[in-house]
């Protein structure tokens, strides 16, 4: 089986060359829209608490633009998405697709019209092979799906079956490929590396997320764990970059 992962293409999915492959998978941050969950929730104050005045008026005027966008977006890289010659697609969400989570059962019903398996906290098995994924990442700028670094990261992670394959988060567990600069060195979620350390049939877990840590990480695999995949397809120095192909042999 061969998977072809991309993360992070914010918008710019249409310009990616796609390589062949069987599964199709994107782990979050499709949407290029700056509106994030500190907005929302200020909107719906607006919304609820000065009816009639002129702030009221403006407020629901540039919300209705904002989520309006927010769908059009969304539609669009579905419709991209449910093109693609694979076998399977799937996808998680990440903290920039708040279409996903402000209207959640809209989208999902966007979802269900395509050849998309969308996991939310959920898995899917292929061939053979269990896949499972989340959009969640620790808290940080009031962005979409975001949970407190400490019990509420651990709970999450607890979900996740120990005889998952594939795992797919929109984030990176701590100290793979998550590297942004010398003031955040490692950024990525420990409670989510305690879990890694626990699936001892992970395979690899694929992630985007941090867009300067690009790449794979080898120092786990080599010590019998899982390989680590940053997928991002926008770098932040040199711009789109082409999908990451994972070779996998069959779950015997």
């Amino acid at each position: 089986m061969k998977l072809v992962h991309i993360s992070d293409t914010h918008g710019v999915h249409a310009d990616l060359e796609m390589p062949e492959g069987d599964v199709l998978i994107h782990s979050g941050d499709w949407s290029n829209f700056p509106f994030n969950g500190q907005d929302f929730r200020q909107y719906q104050e607006w919304r609820s608490g000065q009816k009639g005045s002129v702030a009221w008026k403006d407020g629901l005027t540039k919300y209705e633009k904002e989520t309006n966008g927010m769908r059009d977006e969304t539609r669009e890289f579905l419709k991209w998405m449910d093109k693609q010659p694979y076998k399977h697609k799937i996808l998680v969400a990440g903290n920039h697709d708040g279409y996903a989570a402000a209207f959640e059962t809209k989208f999902k019903d966007l979802v269900k019209d395509t050849s998309i398996t969308y996991l939310q906290n959920s898995g899917v098995e292929i061939d053979g092979l269990k896949f499972w994924g989340s959009p969640f990442v620790p808290e940080f700028c009031g962005w979409w799906f975001m949970k407190e670094r400490g019990i509420a990261m651990k709970n999450l992670w607890d979900k996740i079956p120990v005889d998952t394959n594939i795992l797919v988060t929109h984030g990176p567990a701590y100290d793979a490929c998550d590297y942004v600069d010398e003031l955040n060195p490692n950024v990525g979620c420990e409670d989510l590396a305690k879990r890694i350390s626990d699936l001892k049939e992970l395979v690899c877990h694929l992630f985007g997320h941090i867009h300067p840590s690009r790449g794979l990480d080898l120092s786990h695999s080599t010590k019998g764990g899982p390989l680590s995949v940053n997928g991002c397809s926008v770098h932040p120095v040199d711009g789109i970059q082409s999908p990451i192909i994972i070779p996998l042999a069959p779950i015997v």
